[in-house]
């Protein structure tokens, strides 16, 4: 059997720590990975923390909740879910659960002590050869924009279906067709969908929280656009 390197060993002892119980683990403290959504609007409410700050449980807890839904992915080895994963966590000081962080270290210590020689190497290509970067950009951007007049539009009309005049409608004040306005929206990678958004904005304990965080996220999109935010 092959001795194993100094490196090696090092590894082992690091994953060995990451996979003990004690990882991670807060007694008594609200823990997103476990908790219910009813669970973290209860302690959101119990610590009076705006839904526009990152350490929002409730956000935390939607944040963790698309980091176990890549989880599939990362295990099938899909290295930019890793990347993206691990970046949900730093969004939100969510500490990233023993699995995500181990694989980020598996593709990290395959540069750092030169199995492969480059980050692409180790994680993947970030976009395939020849994507149009501007274009691409161009696209997320239009996306939020499409999100954000959909959400301003529930919030105006609660009662308001989600059908093909309401694209119509936005497609008209963006410049688009209701087809692309609604792919754009659908698209973004929020959050909330604009079915839970609907849903919160009918319920008087979730309605502030959510008027918080959407005016939060609306006023620094445009902010970073030279625009002003739609009122509310």
């Amino acid at each position: 059997m092959k001795e194993k390197s100094p490196l090696d060993l090092l590894a082992e002892q690091q994953d060995a720590r990451l996979a003990s119980p004690s990882y991670g683990s807060h007694p008594g403290a609200f823990n997103p990975w476990t908790a219910t959504e009813v669970e973290a609007m209860q302690h959101a409410s119990a610590s009076g923390t705006s839904s526009a700050d990152h350490a929002n449980p409730v956000l935390a807890w939607h944040r963790a909740q698309r980091v176990l839904g890549m989880r599939e992915a990362i295990e099938r080895g899909d290295g930019v879910a890793v990347l993206d994963a691990v970046a949900e966590c730093f969004l939100c000081d969510l500490q990233p659960p023993a699995w995500l962080a181990l694989a980020f270290l598996s593709r990290w210590r395959s540069v750092k002590h030169a199995s492969v020689g480059s980050w692409d190497e180790a994680f993947g290509q970030p976009w395939p050869k020849g994507t149009q970067l501007a274009r691409k950009r161009l696209v997320q951007e239009n996306a939020v924009r499409a999100w954000l007049a959909a959400v301003r539009r529930i919030r105006a009309d609660p009662g308001r279906p989600i059908t093909k005049a309401l694209w119509q409608e936005i497609g008209t004040e963006l410049g688009f067709s209701a087809t692309t306005a609604e792919e754009l929206a659908r698209s973004h990678s929020s959050l909330l969908t604009l079915a839970e958004i609907k849903a919160q904005h009918n319920n008087d304990r979730e309605k502030p929280l959510l008027d918080d965080g959407l005016r939060a996220l609306d006023a620094a999109f445009h902010s970073s656009h030279g625009g002003k935010p739609a009122k509310s």
